[in-house]
């Protein structure tokens, strides 16, 4: 690693990102003055490599400039930056800020870029979706054009309108979580409810395709934590076929669930 700049712990910084996967983790440390100059980036990486040159380029340009220069980054557009070191560095700020805007990279709160085809932030999106509670990702395409291009960034769309009409809300009753004393929606494995309804969607549509449930053959229409009802097409194996998907969320998501159909 003795050819990459600043790999490693610095020995000060004001704040750190992190990364984690079952491969391993990435770090990301800034030291930021008031001014907001960054007078030092390193970064750190365990069983994670294919990042480290994009990394160590970065943190030599980006040293002696000013916040508001992140985006002038030659490969600021790129593939590769966004979203791993490009959301690291965001973080970071933030952090650093205490969670306020990061308005030298953006004019959004802390701001996530979603839709790179048309700059197309997270905090968009949720304005849409507050003027509007029924909107789905397909009018989210209509209404800022996000993920109307390469559609790469469809599924982030659709994440960040089920999360925050989860987080505020804007959801039917039957989808919504218990609340604890201090109203705030109880975690299952330390996952927010959307976070654990996007986990459930994303392996019935898995389980779906494995059965050849396709269109309005299979459907959720309630969940609310430990239940989810469903609705299916009447067929004589649908007691078997709940089963299999009970079993299937538990051993791909450990989340023990009841599942009922409506025939």
């Amino acid at each position: 690693m003795d050819s990459l700049y600043h790999f490693g712990h610095p020995d000060f910084y004001v704040t750190k990102s992190e990364y984690f996967s079952p491969r391993g983790k990435i770090e990301l440390f800034l030291d930021i003055t008031k001014k907001e100059e960054v007078l030092s980036v390193y970064f750190n990486s365990e069983g994670i490599t294919q990042f480290n040159e994009l990394f160590s380029e970065f943190a030599q340009w980006m040293e002696g400039r000013e916040l508001k220069d992140f985006p002038q980054f030659p490969k600021y557009n790129s593939e590769e930056f966004f979203p791993l070191l490009g959301l690291l560095f965001i973080d970071a700020v933030s952090s650093w800020k205490g969670k306020t805007s990061l308005n030298q990279v953006s004019e959004y709160d802390e701001s996530t870029l979603i839709c790179r085809c048309f700059g197309i932030y997270r905090e968009q999106i949720v304005k849409e979706v507050f003027k509007d509670h029924e909107i789905t990702t397909k009018g989210i395409t209509q209404n800022l054009k996000a993920a109307g291009a390469c559609t790469k960034c469809l599924e982030d769309v659709r994440e960040v309108v089920s999360e925050t009409k989860m987080k505020f809300g804007l959801i039917p009753e039957a989808y919504r979580l218990e609340t604890t004393s201090a109203g705030k929606y109880k975690r299952v494995n330390d996952k927010t409810p959307a976070q654990i309804l996007m986990d459930i969607k994303e392996e019935v549509t898995t389980w779906k395709n494995r059965h050849n449930l396709k269109g309005d053959a299979f459907k959720i229409v309630q969940f609310n934590g430990e239940q989810m009802t469903v609705k299916m097409v009447p067929r004589e194996d649908y007691a078997d076929l709940m089963r299999d998907l009970e079993e299937f969320i538990a051993t791909n998501k450990g989340y023990q669930l009841r599942i009922t159909s409506l025939v």
